[in-house]
């Protein structure tokens, strides 16, 4: 039975005016529990049950609300803030309201959303906990996480998605996922993390009117010709594209291909997504449990299915802190981690990142976030961010000339080469210069790879857009014969080179002549 094109007009088979629900006698355990006083305060605020702050109600006393399922329905219809909400619990699983308001409101006014989260859980929508061995190690422990009740998923599929029954008979295909296909279990800490990281790199996409779909890999198989899931990711970020912009411009976001699972897809479906749904960048997250061998391991995958799925791969590796300064230590020990996942990968598929055939990104929450935004929106082409590079090489190097393909061959090199090569006549020096930017490991690969195989009248510059690029990144070689620089620096009139070192009190960074 195929799926009808509106829901508009249809006939919804469950609730008229006299069929109402009262979500005060739901209990805890229940679907569609109802706290009386859902998140009137701000995130890290505690609640008050004294009725003298809430008007004229008494100590204990709560607020009944009686809405029929069509009210609650055309409710959300007309609030893009209602169908929003529910949307990314439907995607997302489980969030804060920091996360919902990151991700898809940031430039909205924090109390609107707020609201719209309080009115959702007050109708029985939304269910909230708060998950104190989470929240005391890795975020505020005041802090609230919502998803969908089992009401919220019933209204939300019948208000938003493109259905024409409920999954409610166990012999019919699915139309929606289910309530328990939203639930977390024992995955707490990498999923607030993943979804941490989500929140900002979205956030940056919509803040900027690119609108992409994302999903996990459950509702997106990369299948490879024998029709297998080898490479399963944490998550799979697509392309923004007309298709998607408009069901989200027009709040229709609900009819997102994706929403629907796999075995229901219609014809028409699949060609939607094969039209329309390009994936770009897959994430994977690593808390820090991961051993070397396990992630060479998953290198090795995704080196074994790179004609199946994106060319580039963003591994998150978590801030321990995600964000609170008191904990510099782990701060610290995620700059290692980094470091070291890198070095896991390299092992694995050294020749791949030397020759493009893959991208990782690899670094901490607080600068993939920036740097996967950036590569998806210059299409994976950072060249983008260097337009004038070369314009300002020709100022700094007057006296030079091209390196040529045939005297990179003579010095053994036919891959990893650098992105400019010039042969400098004042100093006899050769020098290869590449472009780089936080968390992009390929260039470190790649200026390893040079420098190893090259005498020392061989020089490499990793050119970085500004200065803060090259000293938050975390490095992975080592050598006097490297030099760093930052592109608005040039451009403002001071050609500088910055030098790196390593002493007992970390790294330190020196300007070279």
């Amino acid at each position: 039975m195929e799926p009808y094109d509106s829901i508009e007009g249809y006939e919804i088979p469950l609730g008229d005016e006299d069929h109402f629900w009262d979500p005060t006698k739901a209990t805890e355990n229940q679907p569609g529990s109802w706290d009386p006083n859902p998140d009137d305060e701000p995130d890290g605020i505690e609640e008050s049950n004294e009725g003298s702050k809430r008007g004229d109600r008494k100590k204990g006393k709560t607020r009944k609300y009686r809405f029929s399922e069509d009210r609650a329905i055309k409710l959300v219809r007309r609030s893009m803030e209602h169908t929003m909400v529910l949307h990314s619990l439907y995607v997302h699983r489980r969030l804060t309201i920091n996360q919902i308001h990151q991700m898809y409101f940031s430039e909205a006014n924090p109390f609107k959303i707020r609201s719209s989260i309080r009115k959702l859980t007050e109708l029985g929508l939304l269910e909230r906990k708060r998950i104190f061995g989470l929240a005391q190690s890795l975020a505020d422990a005041r802090t609230y996480h919502y998803q969908l009740s089992q009401l919220g998923l019933r209204i939300y599929a019948l208000a938003c998605m493109r259905v024409n029954m409920l999954h409610e008979d166990p012999d019919l295909p699915k139309q929606h996922f289910l309530h328990s296909d939203l639930a977390i279990r024992a995955q707490g800490e990498h999923h607030f993390m993943l979804q941490s990281f989500l929140s900002e790199c979205i956030g940056l996409l919509w803040d900027n009117q690119m609108y992409l779909p994302s999903s996990e890999w459950r509702r997106y198989l990369y299948l490879n010709a024998q029709d297998e899931a080898n490479y399963r990711p944490d998550w799979i970020l697509f392309k923004p594209n007309s298709y998607f912009t408009s069901l989200v411009e027009e709040n229709r976001v609900g009819e997102d291909i994706l929403s629907v699972p796999v075995q229901s897809r219609t014809q028409q479906d699949k060609e939607i997504l094969a039209g329309h749904y390009q994936p770009i960048v897959s994430i994977e997250c690593d808390t820090g449990a991961m051993r070397a061998e396990r992630l060479q391991e998953k290198a090795i995958r995704i080196k074994d299915e790179k004609r199946y799925i994106p060319k580039c791969t963003a591994i998150l590796v978590g801030d321990a802190s995600l964000g609170e300064e008191s904990h510099k230590k782990r701060f610290q020990e995620s700059k290692v981690r980094v470091r070291n996942v890198g070095n896991a990968v390299k092992t694995a598929i050294e020749n791949e990142l030397i020759q493009d055939e893959l991208i990782f990104l690899v670094s901490r929450q607080s600068i993939l976030a920036g740097t996967t935004f950036q590569y998806i929106q210059h299409s994976g082409d950072f060249f983008g961010l260097f337009p004038d590079l070369e314009a300002h090489l020709s100022l700094k190097f007057p006296r030079s000339i091209p390196m040529s393909m045939k005297e990179w061959k003579n010095l053994r090199l036919d891959r990893g080469l650098p992105d400019y090569a010039f042969y400098d006549k004042e100093t006899g020096n050769t020098i290869a210069v590449f472009i780089a930017y936080p968390g992009w490991l390929n260039p470190h690969i790649k200026v390893n790879h040079l420098l190893e195989r090259t005498e020392d009248y061989v020089e490499c510059i990793m050119f970085y857009p500004q200065e803060a690029h090259f000293t938050m990144d975390t490095h992975h070689v080592l050598s006097p014969r490297l030099k760093y620089a930052a592109l608005d620096k040039w451009r403002s009139g001071e050609q500088t080179f910055y030098s790196r070192n390593m002493d007992r009190s970390g790294e330190r960074w020196e300007v070279k002549p």
